[in-house]
């Protein structure tokens, strides 16, 4: 491109130094923002780009969804004769090309990317934007474990796809996102768009091949899944349903060998699949235990000594391969007259035995070492079973002995008392039936009236203070940083303790709180503020200032004490000094909802709930956060605490 290279300053800050990629009219470079002193990546094309006004459009709205899963867009110019936008830094990351080049990913690894990319991808629903244009190359994972997705909008808008309608786009993010889905768990594109390198999967009828016809060891669900969305053009239609399908997942990255990696391996650098040896796929036995049968399956080779078949010794007869005289391809080379036609037409037909082995090949490879594995498992189970049920049988006593024989020839233990003869037993005359009825209905009248006296007893005990003034608000604060001077000691006497009185509440279940986003802030850490642990924190997604950078009003977490709870104090602790206010609501909403107190203290706080205020839900409500240590500002809550009256 004229005009940039290494050493090219944009804008008159971003220093470009090392072109990373090239696609579509646009590179990708490395750069170094001068003015923040951090490293940026910077895609530039020139201003005579088709698209070029498209695409900056597209990054300016990508820029206001502020989402960890989604690479975030810093800036946006043009001067020079170039058009640039410039994003976070990503170097060192890989793409899911990358990571599923090699055999596929583990599987729970491939469930969490996929998750995190359709959180992202639903925020940015949220917000009217799509991406449209989902490969392997649009989600990278950083040497931190962290997903990305990038080109939001971009990316469409950098190939001139036409805008759609929102639930169209929405449905073609989802199959992307189950697309790479399919290539993380079998190292396979299935979509016709562009598989960023990864080799095209084998399609059956209206759709690929199912995974788990791939690649063994694919978990069912993603199974199903892969085959609904791609085959059967059903299921989830936004990111936001495709979320709720893969959850759970797991909140760190996933290590180990890709699923696809234990049935194929790379054949010397080629890319051919090589069928792995009965040693490699054998598993490890006990000792003493007698060795099972290997049983040949497609794509292992025979043995060395085996006669070939077909031949007077087995074996089939190829040209120049133990054939008899006169039967070679080329004549003059053995062969009679008149044979050069029928030994042409056994080259072909030998040509066309090794393509299809080859190719039945690739796919049993896949399978067959664990498929053998899982037969020897199999079997083992089937032998275990066999020798418990024979031990079993041996050692059984008729149940006959154990009444007649002697139980012990101890002294102190006294003969067995004989058993009823069963022909003593008769039925009941009419006296003695008239006798059991009337027990029976004794004792039914005992039992209500039992049941009576304690219904008159419910509520004698309690108290509901209707008579009463109720005692002043209090709040009590826990700072670790505080001198014990800041806490006024006449607090104490001027006001009764209401927690003598008071027991623990339950918290049945909690969630984030985030009604002006996406509604999913960390949701998988929210069970971290009630497990009794201050040293476990949830926290908010990042943002550029403590205001929340100025997209939203506030962000928190909802708890549900339940609907017959009766709050009567609230202990919260942060680890950071945020500002909150905590409030009591009927309905999962703040809409209504009556306030308890604020604080903008670390440490623990104890808010006394004012009388008349109660609700079945709680909401802790972060209006301004402090900065973490990525340099970036989050809300933090260690922990939740109610007591009162259940």
């Amino acid at each position: 491109m004229r005009g940039v290279g290494p050493g090219t300053v944009l804008g008159g800050r971003y220093a470009l130094s090392r072109r990373l990629d090239e696609r579509d009219g646009a590179q990708i470079w490395q750069a170094e923002d001068s003015t923040l002193q951090r490293a940026v990546s910077v895609l530039v094309v020139p201003s005579t780009h088709p698209h070029a006004a498209a695409l900056l459009d597209a990054a300016r709205r990508s820029a206001l969804v502020d989402n960890s899963n989604l690479a975030r867009v810093h800036d946006v110019g043009q001067g020079g004769g170039v058009a640039y936008v410039v994003e976070e830094s990503l170097a060192g990351a890989q793409s899911v090309a990358e990571l599923a080049r090699d055999g596929g990913m583990p599987a729970e690894e491939v469930r969490r990317v996929a998750g995190l990319v359709s959180r992202g991808l639903e925020a940015a629903r949220q917000r009217g934007l799509h991406h449209s244009c989902l490969s392997p190359r649009s989600v990278v994972r950083t040497t931190g474990g962290d997903v990305k997705v990038v080109g939001l909008a971009t990316s469409a808008a950098l190939r001139g796809v036409e805008d759609e309608d929102a639930d169209s786009a929405s449905r073609e993010d989802v199959v992307g996102t189950v697309a790479i889905v399919y290539a993380g768990l079998t190292g396979l594109w299935p979509l016709d768009s562009d598989g960023a390198g990864l080799s095209r999967a084998p399609s059956y009828g209206s759709g690929p091949t199912a995974p788990s016809e791939v690649a063994a060891g694919v978990p069912g669900d993603l199974d199903a899944l892969c085959r609904l969305t791609l085959t059967a053009h059903r299921g989830p239609q936004t990111p936001g349903e495709l979320a709720r399908e893969l959850a759970p997942w797991s909140h760190e990255p996933v290590e180990g060998v890709g699923i696809g990696s234990h049935t194929r391996e790379q054949d010397g650098g080629t890319g051919r699949s090589a069928s792995p040896t009965r040693e490699e796929t054998a598993l490890p036995r006990d000792e003493g235990t007698t060795p099972l049968p290997v049983v040949p399956t497609a794509g292992d080779s025979a043995p060395e000594d085996a006669p070939a078949e077909g031949t007077e010794s087995g074996s089939g007869a190829a040209a120049g391969v133990g054939a008899a005289p006169g039967m070679g391809a080329t004549p003059g080379v053995g062969a009679a007259p008149g044979m050069g036609a029928a030994a042409g037409v056994g080259a072909a037909l030998g040509s066309a035995t090794a393509t299809t082995k080859e190719a039945v090949g690739s796919v049993s490879d896949r399978v067959g070492g664990l498929a053998r594995a899982a037969a020897h498992r199999a079997a083992g189970r089937r032998a275990a079973r066999a020798a418990a049920a024979e031990w079993t049988e041996d050692h059984l006593v008729p149940l006959s002995d154990t009444l007649t024989e002697t139980p012990s020839d101890d002294p102190g233990l006294e003969p067995p008392v004989p058993l009823l003869d069963p022909e003593s037993v008769g039925p009941l005359d009419r006296d003695e039936s008239r006798l059991a009825l009337a027990i029976v209905a004794g004792l039914l009248v005992v039992a209500l009236i039992i049941g009576i006296w304690g219904l008159t007893k419910i509520g004698s005990g309690v108290d509901l203070g209707l008579g009463s003034d109720s005692a002043p608000t209090t709040l009590v604060t826990t700072d670790p940083h505080a001198s014990p001077s800041t806490t006024p000691s006449a607090t104490s006497a001027t006001t009764t303790s209401p927690s003598a009185a008071l027991e623990d509440l339950g918290i049945l279940s909690a969630r984030a709180f985030d009604p002006e986003g996406d509604d999913k802030e960390n949701d998988a850490a929210v069970g971290r503020v009630y497990d009794g642990d201050t040293s476990t924190v949830w926290t908010s997604e990042g943002y550029e200032s403590p205001n929340l950078g100025g997209i939203k009003d506030g962000v928190g977490v909802i708890l549900d004490l339940g609907s017959n709870a009766k709050p009567r104090q609230i202990e919260v602790t942060q680890p950071t000094a945020s500002h909150y206010t905590v409030y009591l609501s009927d309905e999962r909403s703040r809409d209504g909802a009556k306030k308890v107190g604020t604080s903008s203290k670390s440490g623990t706080t104890t808010l006394a709930v004012p009388a008349g205020v109660s609700g079945q839900y709680l909401i802790v409500w972060f209006t301004k956060v402090a900065q973490a240590d990525d340099g970036r500002y989050r809300a933090a809550l260690a922990e939740v605490a109610v007591q009162g009256e259940g």
